[in-house]
């Protein structure tokens, strides 16, 4: 049997032990928010300019008119055949993830929703 301080000493350990592991995650969770907004805003900047681009040469060229639009809207479209290869490749990557995150905090594990091929 131990005594009382031994598991006083036992649940403040097992308490800071949640308590850096929750930090642990929240750090990586940002961390993973920081990254993902920097690379929305790098393709979004590259497909400005590459519009910014295509308008100055249709300006140039009147024979080009419509082209620009064109390059949009094959970038976005590319851009939006990858999210559908990612939501092919793990079904569970396609929604918000709120739902999952929810449904984990209430003690209901949902399969596949937390792997790293969900991420990526």
């Amino acid at each position: 049997n131990k005594s009382r301080e031994e598991v006083e000493t036992d649940e403040n350990r097992v308490s800071n032990l949640r308590w850096g592991l929750t930090a642990i995650v929240g750090i990586f969770t940002a961390l993973t928010a920081v990254l993902i907004t920097f690379c929305t805003g790098h393709l979004l900047h590259m497909k400005l300019n590459l519009a910014q681009t295509w308008i100055e040469r249709e300006k140039d060229n009147p024979n080009l008119r419509g082209t620009a639009i064109s390059v949009i809207a094959a970038v976005s479209a590319s851009l939006s055949g990858v999210a559908g290869l990612a939501a092919i490749w793990e079904p569970v990557a396609s929604g918000s993830g709120i739902p999952e995150i929810k449904s984990l905090l209430n003690g209901i594990m949902i399969k596949r929703s937390m792997r790293i091929k969900t991420l990526f």
